[in-house]
């Protein structure tokens, strides 16, 4: 009686009908399945890469897929009508400025959505006191500092007063018989505000130095002559708006 067969050693002495790193033999065929060792994979990436490479460095260096810078495009297109420069006179040539301060002017008057009366912001820029060189007449003169629209125009008389604003050191009002921001000679009552005290300070002094010219300039006529005589130089200095 024979001993069984050894099966480890059977085991281990086949493997299948083929070996890695070579091709299997099945039947005299040769099989188209083999594993390649992973460095001959790897010689052959880098190889390719390294092609490639070589392959850009030359077209770059032929300049084949260089962009080309594009020209600036220099086109003028004639206008169709041609303006004229027009020298736009303000009438302030005509005057010297005593003072020129940023300021905020309100205007007491009847709300739009109800008939309670209350302060109503007018523009926002410089107030300006002028001087006519010829008649001596002072003015103030106010425009928005945007729209340039007036917002105050209108002649220092002699029953104007400044009073402080509910004691506000900053603000000042007081009431103006003849404005003709509006383009037309009617009463207002104004408050001018100021950054600080020193600037609504420095106002109220040469304003009333101003009301003191004014009134100078009127004496030896009679008062309703005098006051009929500095509304018609606020009409005669009144500034048009700029369009």
């Amino acid at each position: 009686m024979s001993a069984p067969a050894d099966k480890s050693t059977e085991k281990t002495g086949t493997t299948n009908g083929f070996a890695f790193g070579e091709a299997p033999k099945t039947d005299g065929k040769q099989s188209d399945f083999v594993f390649t060792p992973q460095t001959q994979q790897r010689s052959s990436v880098s190889s390719n890469k390294s092609k490639q490479g070589d392959n850009q460095a030359g077209d770059d260096e032929s300049g084949h897929h260089d962009l080309v810078p594009q020209e600036e495009a220099n086109v003028y297109f004639e206008p169709l009508v041609k303006l004229q420069e027009v020298d736009v006179k303000t009438l302030e040539e005509d005057e010297d400025e005593l003072l020129c301060l940023r300021a905020r002017l309100y205007r007491w008057g009847q709300a739009l959505e109800s008939e309670e009366m209350q302060w109503k912001e007018r523009g926002t820029g410089d107030v300006k006191l002028l001087k006519h060189k010829e008649r001596g007449v002072v003015r103030v003169l106010m425009r928005q500092e945007k729209t340039l629209k007036i917002c105050a125009n209108h002649v220092i008389t002699d029953d104007m007063e400044l009073k402080e604003h509910q004691g506000s050191d900053t603000t000042w009002t007081y009431v103006c018989l003849a404005d003709y921001s509006d383009g037309e000679f009617k009463p207002e009552t104004l408050a001018i505000r100021f950054r600080n005290e020193e600037a609504a300070q420095k106002y109220k002094t040469t304003f009333n130095e101003a009301k003191d010219l004014n009134k100078a300039g009127a004496q030896g006529t009679d008062e309703a002559k005098a006051e009929e005589d500095l509304t018609e130089e606020v009409a005669k200095l009144s500034v048009k708006e700029s369009s």
